[in-house]
């Protein structure tokens, strides 16, 4: 990164978090500060599958605004994750992320459920979500809501840590014609066009948008070449009358990484797995929801969506069909009693073109659920919650995930909640009928083929948590978020050796030996979440964050896993972030944050701090631009690790410009 912007967001740096230097002054209109009291009315509505306000919310809640992405001048999904306390987010190569909620991340965290618009990302082949195929329109995005801890009697299976939904702008907000555009050092260049308009009573947007990235730092003996793009175009419309609603949407994604896969190309002893593969991945969605509300309150909520996704990667070829068909009806009854319950329908199809490398069993999975929840005020200042959902999934068989949930209002300015949950996550294909080999060595007569294999009998992994939270507006500027939790994991994955066995194709014969998985372990975790946001002066804002994870494993002596006892979640123990944003006068904003990590002992991963800036000038009333710099710190760092089947780089200082244009 040349010298000037260096200096200019060094100095950027100083300023915003220096009050003696901050000339704070009132934010343009678009971008105005919200009282701590709007802050608190912001209503959400994936912690219930109702509309809530933040405050009333029995459980640990964490809303990432629209406000809080402009300025801190982050422009992919996972970066802005980083927002949101308990959220881990490790980047592992230019176009692979590993996040996670309180702990067990990898590149497919299997224990986060992840939504936009409420249509689910999470992918039933890996058990996770491919981050690179989310490239939205930042700009789009209203806000997200992120859910830590269990959300299972809402969301079932899978919502077992947390779930985050991206919830995007109605289109009667996105109306007109808008350009971004940026160009930097890692994110190379960016641009994104979209236009909004109003026929009758709909309104309508559709947007384009190009991204593409360079080379991250390339670290240790087998550097790789990472560079990615991708293109994502997609329509929106939004239709109202009387009291109906209807929202259908649709957008495709297509890209092309060097994700860094290892790939093992046949039997040949002391073969080196190849790392310079291409990867092609893409994604066609189709989405419709239908809202009725009644005059007596009552709402009645449809929904139906249909994914298709193709990655075809250098060491295996999947597509995946998802459709998924939900309803729901919220009601009350009587004065006390809000009541929401319903049920869907989910039918995902898996096929493969397997390799040598690895090879998934095709399936098709059938998931069913009904869900209740009712909400009853106890007395005016307590309200408790109870629901549970009854689900049946083709690989988890039958489950019952019900949630206990109580808040009191002790103040007008304080609340205090709790709650029992017990959720559990379903297997993913390749924890049941998958192979994947990882080399070959010389053996007595046949070369041996060594790797890992999925298990028919590995069954669902299983959470009970208990939590408890408190909530404080301090005066007019200030809020504190505190939540606590404590889990017990059941029934997780360990890799237990696996006999030897004889295998004849591909050809020559060998022997096939590793390991399988099995369900022999357990897990208590113990944590906690703090945030607080503070405005000291008008257009001076201030947030920071801490978490807290501890991971304590108990092995089956059943297991011959020599690893299973060291697990720790591939977590920090400690994490916390602080951020300032403040108007130097009208028209420039100058922002600021700084992030520590905690080593990751079972990665080898050390500690690290994250320092970010971001200078942006309001040229015009049509035109802004920014200067923003990332991991300004230090040249280089790393922040996960390589795993058998891919190799991962390192997180390289950066530097980018963007413009924005509103006509």
């Amino acid at each position: 990164m040349k010298p000037g912007p260096c200096l200019l967001l060094f100095a950027g740096l100083a300023s915003a978090l220096s009050p003696a230097t901050a000339r704070a002054q009132t934010a343009p209109a678009d971008l105005a500060q919200a009282s701590i009291e709007q802050l608190m009315e912001i209503r959400v509505t994936s912690a219930a599958r109702k509309s809530q306000r933040v405050e009333d919310v029995p459980a640990a809640v964490y809303v990432i605004t629209r406000h809080d992405i402009r300025r801190s001048g982050k422009v992919t999904l996972p970066e802005i994750l980083r927002l949101a306390p308990g959220v881990q987010v490790a980047q592992v190569s230019a176009s692979r992320w590993a996040i996670s909620i309180r702990g067990f991340n990898d590149v497919y965290s299997n224990k986060l459920l992840v939504l936009v618009d409420g249509r689910s990302v999470y992918t039933r082949t890996f058990s996770g979500v491919f981050w690179d195929m989310q490239d939205l329109m930042v700009a789009d995005i209203d806000r997200i809501e992120v859910i830590r801890g269990p959300g299972g009697a809402v969301w079932g299976a899978n919502a077992v840590n947390g779930v985050i939904n991206v919830i995007t702008r109605p289109a009667t907000d996105t109306q007109g014609l808008a350009v971004d555009a940026s160009v930097g050092t890692l994110a190379r260049e960016r641009v994104g066009v979209r236009y909004g308009g109003i026929a009758g009573n709909t309104a309508y947007r559709v947007f384009s948008q190009w991204s593409g990235y360079s080379n991250a730092a390339q670290l240790g003996a087998r550097p790789f070449d990472d560079q990615w793009h991708s293109l994502t175009n997609g329509a929106r419309a939004d239709w109202a009358r009387g009291a109906d609603a209807v929202l259908a949407q649709a957008h495709f994604t297509a890209n092309t990484t060097r994700a860094g896969w290892q790939e093992l190309r046949g039997v040949v002893p002391g073969s080196v797995p190849i790392t310079d593969g291409v990867s092609h991945a893409s994604e066609v969605s189709v989405q419709t929801r239908w809202t009725r509300t009644r005059p007596t309150g009552g709402v009645l909520q449809v929904q139906a969506f249909h994914t298709a996704t193709r990655h075809d990667e250098p060491i295996i070829g999947v597509r995946e069909g998802t459709s998924d068909v939900d309803l729901q009806y919220e009601t009350a009854l009587g004065a006390r009693n809000a009541v929401v319950y319903g049920g869907g329908y989910r039918h995902v199809r898996v096929s493969v073109d397997d390799t040598f490398t690895l090879q998934i069993g095709p399936r098709q999975t059938h998931t069913a659920n009904l869900f209740f929840q009712d909400e009853f005020a106890v007395r005016p200042d307590l309200a408790v919650t109870l629901g549970a959902k009854v689900e049946y999934d083709t690989l988890g068989d039958w489950s019952l995930l019900p949630s206990a949930r109580a808040i009191w209002t002790a103040t007008p300015r304080q609340h205090v909640w709790a709650s029992l949950s017990r959720t559990h996550r379903t297997p993913a294909l390749t924890d049941r009928d998958f192979r994947v080999n990882l080399g070959v060595i010389e053996g007595p007569g046949l070369p041996v083929v060594y790797g890992f294999s999925g298990n028919p009998a590995y069954q669902s992994e299983e959470l009970l948590q208990a939590e408890a939270g408190y909530r404080v507006r301090l005066g007019h500027r200030a809020t504190v978020d505190a939540s606590f939790f404590t889990g017990a994991y059941r029934g997780l994955s360990t890799n237990e050796p696996q006999a030897p066995s004889l295998s004849l194709t591909p050809g020559p014969a060998h022997l096939l030996a590793g390991a399988t998985l099995a369900n022999l372990l357990d897990v208590r975790t113990n944590g906690a979440e703090v945030s607080a946001n503070w405005t000291p002066r008008t257009g001076w804002e201030l947030d920071a964050s801490y978490a807290f994870l501890t991971v304590d494993p108990t092995v089956d002596a059943a297991s011959l896993d020599p690893a299973a006892a060291t697990t720790d979640g591939n977590a920090p123990k400690h994490e916390w972030l602080l951020s300032s944003t403040t108007w130097l006068r009208p028209g420039v904003q100058v922002g600021a944050s700084v992030a520590r990590v905690s080593a990751l002992g079972r990665l080898s991963i050390p500690a690290y701090t994250r320092v970010d800036a971001r200078l942006e000038f309001r040229l015009t009333p049509r035109l802004t631009a920014a200067v923003v710099g990332q991991n300004l710190a230090s040249a280089q760092h790393r922040e996960f690790s390589s795993d058998f089947l891919y190799l991962s780089s390192g997180m390289p200082r950066s530097a980018r410009v963007d413009l924005r244009f509103e006509f």
